[in-house]
């Protein structure tokens, strides 16, 4: 009798091993499945985690054209190096995608790591004043290493507005404005407002996507949002 109860008892106990089995198996694929959702939500049109928010910039550094069906935002800090690596990122895609790709540049200095990032966010608004804000923002992240280290950096910028044809005294002056101020301090409350918590972040179409690993990635990206290229 004792050895009949023990024989159904290992069968019972091997029935219970085989369903654990079969739903752990379950379970591992819905987690599985479920990630890929996630992922995919975050990268694609119809799923953004968070929106922009557009306190109504008064300047609006852009290029590509106005009606271009992909509209990529970036929110940078000029002495952020991560912003510098994705910087020729973002300008090859311009190139990549000239007639469906509009890019839009909005300062998000993190002045507390970054010392130097609201100068040079100045330095930017003020070429933009004389008609060259991204011939001075080509210049300012290919010269990071320079600038970021200097605790005075006025005379570098100047340096640089020279070297682009700008009138050095408006330079000045414009750089030194309550307005160039402005500007930088609208354009990160607007990254505030829009959940903006670290540089660079992006947004298509005014959905927030996790940074791409790559320039095919990102390539990949904007097609899928509808850029032909």
């Amino acid at each position: 009798m004792a050895g009949k109860e023990t024989e159904r008892t290992a069968k019972e106990r091997a029935v219970h091993m085989k369903r654990i089995a079969r739903w752990g198996i379950f379970a591992v694929s819905v987690v599985a499945v479920v990630g890929a959702v996630v992922w995919i939500v975050k990268q694609t049109p119809d799923g953004g985690i968070t929106r922009l928010v557009d306190l109504g910039t008064a300047i609006e550094h852009a290029k590509g054209p106005a009606s271009a069906p992909v509209q990529l935002v970036e929110y940078s800090d000029f002495q952020c190096p991560a912003c510098r690596v994705y910087y020729p990122i973002v300008k090859e895609l311009g190139k990549q995608f000239p007639n469906d790709l509009k890019i839009i540049y909005r300062h998000f200095p993190l002045e507390r790591t970054h010392p130097n990032a609201n100068i040079a966010g100045r330095a930017a608004e003020a070429a933009g004043a004389q008609g060259k804000f991204w011939e001075m923002h080509d210049i300012i992240f290919e010269r990071q290493d320079e600038w970021s280290k200097d605790p005075s950096p006025t005379n570098l910028f100047v340096g640089y507005a020279r070297s682009i044809g700008l009138n050095e005294n408006q330079f000045r002056a414009d750089m030194n404005s309550p307005g160039a101020n402005d500007n930088v301090h609208n354009d990160f409350e607007s990254g505030v407002a829009s959940g903006v918590n670290s540089t660079p972040t992006f947004f298509i179409n005014g959905t927030k996507i996790q940074n791409p690993r790559s320039y095919d990635e990102f390539r990949v990206l904007i097609q899928r949002y509808g850029a032909s290229g």
